[in-house]
This record gives C-alpha cells, structure tokens and sequence, in this order.
C-alpha cells in the first residue's frame, strides 16, 4: 500500500436532462436567483451573473465564473454544469463538498442523470517508491510510463467508477488520479457525503491510500 499526498484536486459535476429545456423566463430568473442566494445557492454577486442568448428555444447559457477564475456554473438547453479546479488542502475541499451539495439540492431531480468525474495530483514520501509502485504497471519493457486505468463495482454506490492512476506529464515526481461515474439524480440526498469514501475505496483497489488533506 502506497500513502499518497493530494497536492492539488478538481471535480467536475453535470446534471443531465432527459430532454433539452427549452427558454423559460421563469425557470432561469430561479435560476439565477438561487446563484446569487448565499443560503442555499452560490452567493455569487449578481453583476457577476451572464445570461446568453442566441434564439428563442434551446440557444442560451447562463453562466458565471467562481472562486476566481478557478470554478464555473453553467446551465444550457441539455444540462446543468459545476466545476472547480486547483483545490488545495482541507478548506477547499470542505467548500467545494459545501458547493456540490447546493448544486445537487437545486437541479437534481429523480428523472436526472448525474456525471461526476475528479482528478488530483498526488506524492508519495519520495520517487523511488514511487517508481517502485508504478513498476506493478509495468507488463511490457517497451512501457516507459506505467499505469493502470479499470472499472469498479463499489459497495453502497450505485454504479461502476471508473479510475485511472498513472505518472504525471506536468510534474515527474506525482502520479496523476482521476475518477469517473454516474449515478440518478434522484439519490442525490447521500451522495456528497459518500463521494470522498467511494473514491478512496477504488483508489484503495489499486494499493493506494491518503494522508489527511492539511
């Protein structure tokens, strides 16, 4: 069992409608309120909020960058979008669990699909055991970056994870994770508290575990 180190993580999360919504003036001034709303929305300040539109029925966007320039909402005709980026450390992720959780609460309905992906650069103590862990990966002398990528079947989830572990292009001594799944909408209500569990249950499959976020 390799211990890893998280050094920077991002999730991506995307509520899929069954059909394409057409322009309802109704629904998106809901919609923008609840993103301005700092109860149970985004609290985002409402100059910050951009509506985009092309025609009357499907051509529109509402969207707004958050977390300065390192997060975005955006809701169009097929789907509702919610994504983060350069997360550091347990305050972070404690916001991000926090947005997740509002997100869901507002566009999750039990007709819905949610796709939910994540991703971290992570560090063990030092390189060689690094380079020792990823050598499991390697079946073949021609592979000259080893890694793995499967799907899982976890417990209490309720579908397949998929999950890719591999050595990082940006930096040489992390190995690059990331996780994929999708689940219906409507079991939001116990989801953001199981994504961290699930996840690091199918990183445990491949010998992995993590040291507290700091």
């Amino acid at each position: 069992m390799i211990e890893l180190t998280i050094q920077v993580f991002g999730v991506a999360i995307e509520v899929i409608f069954p059909a394409p919504r057409i322009f309802s003036k109704e629904l998106i001034d809901s919609d923008a309120q609840w993103l301005t709303d700092s109860v149970s929305g985004l609290a985002v300040p409402p100059e910050q909020v951009r509506l985009r539109q092309v025609d009357v029925l499907f051509g529109y966007d509402l969207s707004v960058q958050l977390f300065g320039g390192n997060g975005h909402f955006s809701l169009d005709a097929q789907k509702a979008s919610f994504s983060a980026k350069n997360a550091r450390g347990r305050a972070d992720g404690e916001l991000v669990r926090q947005v997740v959780s509002r997100f869901l609460g507002h566009f999750a309905n039990e007709k819905f699909i949610v796709a939910l992906s994540a991703n971290a650069y992570a560090k063990a103590a030092n390189k060689a055991i690094q380079e020792e862990y990823v050598q499991r990966f390697r079946f073949d002398p021609r592979i000259t970056k080893p890694g793995a990528v499967g799907y899982l079947r976890l417990e209490g989830w309720p579908s397949d994870v998929r999950f890719i572990v591999e050595p990082s292009l940006e930096t040489v001594d992390s190995l690059f994770l990331a996780w994929t799944t999708r689940f219906p909408a409507g079991e939001f209500s116990e989801i953001p508290d199981k994504i961290v569990r699930v996840f690091e249950e199918a990183a445990a499959v491949y010998g992995m575990k993590f040291r507290p976020l700091a």
